[in-house]
């Protein structure tokens, strides 16, 4: 006879339950590893493309540098800085305005100062320009006034002409433009 044939049916029983009972803290710790080791998965897969989006963006970091030194090349031409104060940046465009209107051969008969709402970051500086001269020296003010820096925006043009119109002479010119100029707040 065999060794298992003599064995009760309650002793192999109660070996089985014994192994399992052994065998089952084993089960849950792989268990509790495996569940785990799928939730590490998933946080992988979802950290993943972020992690090469980071190592994109460290590896294009110099090219930042240089849009960004560029980016602020192009808001200094036309926008003036916020350390300046208005009235010194309303000052500094005056003086230009006003040398490119005498310097094209317009007569200046005055600045004001409007005011301007603001837009967000940036607050807008508004002056009105009245002049008198011939309608030769319009195309030459226009053209000084592209070549300033920061950049002096145009919002309205008023011109008309000054006594009757004869077609023999050069028609003399009396009008006002409203400029706006941008300052940064911060």
């Amino acid at each position: 006879m065999s060794l298992l044939s003599r064995a009760s049916p309650k002793i192999i029983a109660l070996q089985v339950l014994t192994v399992l009972l052994f065998l089952l803290p084993f089960a849950c710790a792989g268990i509790f590893v495996w569940q785990k080791h799928l939730k590490a998965e998933r946080l992988v897969a979802d950290i993943e493309p972020r992690h090469a989006r980071l190592q994109g963006i460290l590896a294009k970091q110099e090219d930042f540098v240089v849009a960004t030194k560029l980016s602020q090349g192009l808001i200094n031409a036309f926008v003036f800085p916020a350390a300046m104060e208005p009235t010194q940046a309303l000052n500094e465009s005056q003086q230009k305005l006003k040398a490119a209107f005498t310097e094209s051969g317009f007569n200046v008969e005055g600045i004001t100062v409007k005011e301007a709402p603001d837009a967000g970051d940036i607050q807008r500086l508004k002056m009105v320009i009245r002049f008198d001269g011939n309608l030769a020296n319009l195309h030459q003010v226009v053209l000084k006034l592209r070549d300033i820096t920061p950049t002096m925006l145009v919002e309205s043009v008023n011109i008309v002409n000054q006594g009757q119109f004869k077609p023999a002479t050069i028609p003399r010119l009396v009008g006002s433009m409203e400029v706006v100029i941008l300052r940064a707040k911060k």
